[in-house]
C-alpha cells in the first residue's frame, strides 16, 4: 500500500473542487511531495479545467495540516538582522521619508522597484494576515503606521510579541480575530492566500474590514511564470502541500472581483531567489555553480518581471 493511500486511509486527506469557480473538473499535472522539510505524503497536483486554477487535490484536511507546518518551517524563523531583512527595512523606510539625501531618493527607487509598500496616502490601521513574527510589520511601525497582525503560528506569535515588541498581534485565522467592520485603511496578505483552505470566505472577511476606498495588496506565487514550465513539480514555489492553490493574473483577479474588489494595480518580482531554490531541488551542486552566474540571473529575473512571468507577482485591488 502506497502512503498515499494510507494517509487516504486514516482520513488525512479530502476531495475538493477550484476553489476560483468551483468546478470539479481538473486534470493531473503530476504527484508532488514535501521538497522543502520531507514530511511523508504524495499529493496529485491538478489544473482546473475551467478557469485554469491549480491546486493539490486531494488535499489535507485543515485538523492535520499542522503535521506539515514544522517548528523548522523558514516563514516561522524570519531573522530580522539577516542582510536582506535589513536591506528591506533600510530601503522602505527611506520611502516614507519626506525629505532625503540624494541616497534615499535612490532607495526610494529601489524600494518601489523591488517592494510594494503601502502607500503613504492610506497611512493608518494596517493588519498583517499571516505576519510571521512580524518583522515587517516592525518596520512599518517605525514609519508611522498603527500596526495589528494575525498569525497561525505560536511560536512566530510570540516571537513577534516579544522580540518585535508588537502587542496587536493575535493568534488564530482572521475571521476568529473578530476585528470590527471598516477598521483598517490597508489589508496585507504576503504568501498567504495560497495557504488558506477557503480563499474566498477570507478576502470577504477582509473586504469587511476595510474602510471604503482601503487597500488590499496581495502577494503569491505566479503559476503563470517561465520558471514553473521550466522545472514542474522541483519548482520551489509549489511547496507541496501547504500551498493548496496556485494563482495566476487571471485567476487571482477573478477571486478578488468575486469577493468585491476592484483591482488598482499590478507588479512582479524581479529576483532570481526561487530559480535558484528550483535548481536546487534539481541538482545541489548545480545550485552552486548557477549561482556563479549572477549577473546573468539579475537579466533574467528583469526580463522576466518585466513580461509578467516572474515567480512572484502582487496585485493592489481596493474595496
Amino acid at each position: 500500500m502506497t502512503k498515499l493511500n494510507e494517509i487516504i486511509e486514516f482520513n488525512k486527506l479530502e476531495t475538493v473542487n477550484c476553489d476560483v469557480c468551483g468546478s470539479g473538473k481538473s486534470s493531473l499535472l503530476f504527484i508532488n511531495h514535501d521538497r522543502l522539510h520531507g514530511v511523508e505524503g504524495k499529493f496529485n497536483i491538478v489544473k482546473c479545467e475551467e478557469c485554469g486554477l491549480v491546486f493539490i487535490n486531494p488535499r489535507p484536511r485543515k485538523e492535520f495540516i499542522d503535521e506539515w507546518y514544522p517548528d523548522t518551517y523558514e516563514p516561522y524563523n524570519v531573522n530580522p538582522d539577516d542582510f536582506y531583512q535589513r536591506l528591506a527595512d533600510s530601503l522602505i523606510s527611506a520611502y516614507y521619508k519626506e525629505n532625503g539625501s540624494f541616497l534615499d531618493i535612490v532607495k526610494k527607487c529601489l524600494c518601489r522597484l523591488i517592494y510594494t509598500p503601502p502607500p503613504k496616502s492610506h497611512k493608518g490601521r494596517i493588519l498583517d494576515v499571516g505576519c510571521g513574527g512580524g518583522v515587517y510589520l516592525h518596520t512599518l511601525k517605525k514609519n508611522g503606521w498603527d500596526v495589528y497582525g494575525v498569525e497561525m503560528s505560536a511560536k512566530a506569535v510570540g516571537f513577534a510579541k516579544e522580540k518585535m515588541e508588537l502587542p496587536n498581534i493575535k493568534y488564530g485565522t482572521l475571521e476568529e480575530a473578530k476585528y470590527p467592520g471598516e477598521y483598517f485603511e490597508v489589508v496585507l496578505m504576503s504568501h498567504v492566500i495560497e495557504h488558506l483552505f477557503d480563499p474566498a470566505r477570507t478576502l470577504h472577511e477582509v473586504n469587511r474590514l476595510l474602510k471604503k476606498g482601503g487597500l488590499l495588496i496581495i502577494t503569491t506565487p505566479n503559476i503563470a511564470s517561465v520558471n514553473f514550465k521550466i522545472f514542474g513539480k522541483y519548482w520551489f514555489p509549489l511547496e507541496t502541500p501547504r500551498h493548496l492553490n496556485l494563482f495566476g493574473e487571471s485567476t487571482l483577479r477573478k477571486i478578488l472581483q468575486n469577493s468585491g474588489f476592484k483591482v488598482v494595480s499590478k507588479q512582479y518580482d524581479i529576483s532570481s531567489y526561487h530559480f535558484i531554490r528550483s535548481v536546487g531541488y534539481v541538482s545541489a551542486k548545480l545550485a552552486i555553480l548557477v549561482r556563479l552566474a549572477r549577473p546573468v540571473l539579475i537579466l533574467m529575473g528583469v526580463l522576466n518581471g518585466f513580461l509578467g512571468k516572474s515567480d512572484v507577482f502582487t496585485i493592489v485591488a481596493s474595496k
